[in-house]
């Protein structure tokens, strides 16, 4: 499949990552440095994530009513049945979704990207 690559502007957005782990750490570092709010539900996150004080910590398991005003949203919760119901549920409310172990259940994709100044390149392989 090719994806088309679209930059958007999260300053001010809300961005709910359910996961605790490595993957949802490594997402929530990339999003914070664009600006939105970053919210993290992880009934036990890492220590990484725990540092990142920027992040709006939930020590809670994903629920559907977390998705509300959010913009964004990233499934890394490690659990597939839970990443595809939040799949599910963003899709009916039309929110973007990366489901971290799942490319076809994704609505974007987390490129590679290259940061020089003002310039960003952001690279894929379609999944």
């Amino acid at each position: 499949m090719a994806y088309f690559p679209l930059f958007v502007d999260l300053t001010g957005k809300t961005v709910l990552i359910a996961g605790g782990g490595p993957v949802a750490a490594r997402k929530a570092r990339v999003l914070l440095d664009c600006g939105p709010r970053v919210v993290v539900c992880a009934p036990q996150p890492i220590g990484e994530l725990e540092a990142l004080e920027q992040v709006e910590l939930l020590r809670r398991p994903f629920s559907p009513e977390l998705l509300e005003g959010v913009s964004l949203a990233v499934a890394a919760t490690g659990d597939r049945a839970v990443n595809h119901q939040i799949a599910v549920l963003c899709r009916a409310r039309a929110i973007p979704v990366d489901v971290a172990d799942s490319a076809q259940e994704s609505t974007f994709l987390f490129p590679a990207l290259v940061r020089r100044g003002r310039l960003t390149v952001g690279i894929s392989t379609g999944g």
